[in-house]
């Protein structure tokens, strides 16, 4: 394990549990060892840093920092914003191409 992934070890026993579908004594096991599978710790520490391309490759590019949701392109976004957009866009529908 690297030194940047024992970030995630911060983490409660159960925190680790729900965030890698494991059973809580796996996740006591990781925290006990300081060590996880690879794929593990690398999605962790993607997490942590906020990165979202870990879940799924869609979101390559965006992360969360603080309250904010930042596009690749530098936008942000924050919660009530992303709420707040189905409702802006039935008013605003967007001109047929």
């Amino acid at each position: 394990m690297g030194g940047a992934a024992v970030a995630w070890f911060a983490l409660t026993a159960e925190e680790l549990a729900a965030l890698a579908a494991v059973h809580v004594t796996t996740a006591r096991r990781w925290l006990r060892r300081r060590e996880a599978p690879h794929l593990v710790e690398r999605t962790l520490t993607y997490l942590r840093a906020g990165e979202l391309e870990a879940l799924s490759p869609t979101w390559s590019g965006w992360c969360v920092r603080g309250e904010h949701l930042i596009a690749p392109s530098g936008d942000t976004f924050t919660p009530g914003d992303v709420l707040a957009a189905p409702a802006r866009a039935r008013h605003h529908p967007r001109a047929a191409p």
